[in-house]
């Protein structure tokens, strides 16, 4: 148990590592922001296509009543990225990822309403303190600020991140998380399908090498810390409130 532990954190850390490439390239590539998660969406569902045949791995849903899960979690994986890249393009790299990994103690908050586990009320100490944390490393806490906006955008998607996790916790012991990853780039891919014909994509030709390397290299990472975040999460709360 204590092996797979230290297994988990280390593609936990590796993962963390590299996905922080994606703050980078979301503030930085010159397209509108529901382009670049589509182009991430489909070119990923394209990378873990290929991926996961060349692993031969199962990719059919276990049961039927496994569909609306999956579908939710999908949803709300295309307003987790779409409002982070909204809060980096907003803010800065640093404030907009700062304000995204809220995460983990809305996970603990949320986890009792939605999986009815026991509430903690050193959660919500965590919580203020993060929040606060936030507001002291804001310039000027104004409304019409748009790094205040960035903040906010950035609190919401790591709500909407929570929510998803929690969403699919139940189902992650039973598949890859590379195919609830590959699941939910689809769905992503589906829902902003209507942007490509509303949107100014006269931009693209230049953005390709960056959009190929956010689609293969990110997603890739994204999908080792679903699997590994929660488990190290879980393992240390468990730990430590027994």
């Amino acid at each position: 148990m204590e092996n797979a532990n230290l297994k988990n954190l280390f593609w936990l850390l590796v993962a963390v590592f590299l996905v922080s490439t994606s703050g980078v390239l979301g503030r930085y590539i010159a397209l509108p922001t529901e382009i670049i998660i589509w182009f991430r969406s489909f070119l990923a569902a394209i990378f873990l296509y290929a991926f996961l045949r060349f692993k031969k791995t199962n990719l059919r849903v276990q049961q039927q009543k496994e569909y609306l899960p999956f579908f939710i979690g999908g949803v709300f994986m295309a307003l987790h990225w779409v409002t982070y890249f909204y809060a980096l393009k907003l803010s800065n790299v640093g404030l907009g990822m700062l304000s995204l990994y809220t995460f983990p103690v809305m996970i603990a908050l949320l986890e009792p309403i939605i999986l009815k586990v026991k509430f903690q009320p050193i959660h919500v100490l965590f919580g203020v303190l993060i929040l606060v944390g936030l507001y002291i490393l804001t310039p000027k806490f104004d409304i019409e600020s748009t790094q205040v906006k960035g903040i906010l955008f950035g609190v919401f998607s790591a709500f909407c991140y929570a929510f998803r996790i929690l969403i699919l916790k139940k189902h992650a012991a039973n598949y890859d998380g590379t195919v609830l990853m590959f699941y939910q780039v689809i769905i992503v891919s589906i829902l902003l399908l209507p942007a490509l014909f509303f949107m100014d994509v006269s931009g693209l030709k230049t953005q390709w090498p960056y959009l190929l390397l956010l689609a293969f290299f990110n997603n890739r990472c994204w999908s080792q810390y679903d699997v590994a975040f929660p488990q190290v999460f879980l393992s240390i709360h468990h730990k430590y409130h027994q």
